[in-house]
């Protein structure tokens, strides 16, 4: 996890983002016995979770702590006196509310998204991968789904991307191509793109990989899948066996239900329209003799 993610919470999220609830003191008179995880950035702590009771404590130090219960359906907000509301609830939509989805046994993936005609198209990989990128140049072509936030949900035999993004994050090189004004937002330039508004199939997943030898896409088997999934999965808690194995069901019924693929291509901006060939040939139902 890094400071600033994007997302925007809503109705497409399925429903499940609480709003925040302004409170003057803690619900729980207690703090964790010990944190669960505890993220930094360049050496500082900016967010601690733990558990007291039967909540969960989130602590952005300086800013608030935010007391979630422990199916994520409620937050309390006690936020420090010099924080501005704007700025507590920008750190609860980025770094909490991917988190939430744990909760409820359907994690999301820290994925980028765009809609094919075919389904979405995911795109995962560890930070610096290009996933925000690759998706805010395909955006140009097919309206944008998520930007290193993809919520999903399972429906019979597919699997259901839920949008959560109308902007993507890139650098200033990538803006140019992208086009349009960027704001900037946690050390990268956030552009708003044509963004799809209705769930829709999930239709593959990419994992990204840097080549030097052209475009290339390569099937990936469903126990690879497995463990690239599991790796890129937003988590609030780290340690709860329960999660941690609704996580695993969740994982392999996403590997069973959605292809997956290697995606290997040079980070180049020449290679965007072979990338896009690649995709479409990839998406072609294969003929039948």
């Amino acid at each position: 996890m890094v400071p600033g993610s994007s997302v925007v919470p809503g109705p497409s999220h399925g429903g499940r983002v609480p709003a925040l609830v302004w409170v003057e003191q803690a619900p729980e008179q207690a703090e964790p016995a010990e944190w669960i995880v505890t993220h930094e950035w360049e050496g500082a702590p900016f967010l601690c979770v733990g558990r007291v009771g039967s909540r969960y404590l989130l602590r952005a130090p300086g800013l608030a702590d935010y007391w979630m219960t422990e199916d994520g359906r409620s937050v309390d907000v006690v936020a420090s006196p010099e924080s501005s509301r704007a700025h507590v609830q920008e750190v609860y939509e980025q770094l909490i509310v991917p988190g939430i989805d744990q909760l409820a046994g359907t994690p999301a993936i820290h994925a980028s998204a765009v809609a094919h005609p075919h389904g979405t198209l995911a795109f995962l990989g560890p930070s610096g991968a290009g996933k925000s990128t690759l998706a805010g140049l395909l955006s140009r072509r097919w309206s944008l789904v998520a930007d290193d936030y993809l919520p999903l949900a399972l429906q019979d035999t597919t699997v259901l991307a839920l949008p959560s993004s109308t902007w993507v994050r890139v650098r200033e090189p990538a803006l140019r191509e992208v086009g349009g004004a960027g704001t900037l937002r946690a050390g990268k330039l956030a552009v708003e793109r044509p963004s799809a508004a209705e769930p829709r199939p999930l239709a593959r997943i990419y994992a990204l990989e840097v080549g030097d030898e052209g475009v290339l896409i390569e099937p990936c088997s469903r126990r690879d899948g497995m463990v690239l999934l599991a790796s890129q999965l937003h988590r609030l808690d780290t340690k709860d066996p329960t999660l941690l194995g609704a996580e695993l069901t969740f994982v392999e019924a996403v590997a069973t239900r959605v292809p997956m693929r290697r995606l290997r291509y040079p980070r180049s901006f020449d290679v965007m329209a072979a990338v896009e060939a690649a995709i479409d040939q990839d998406l072609k139902p294969e003929e039948t003799p």
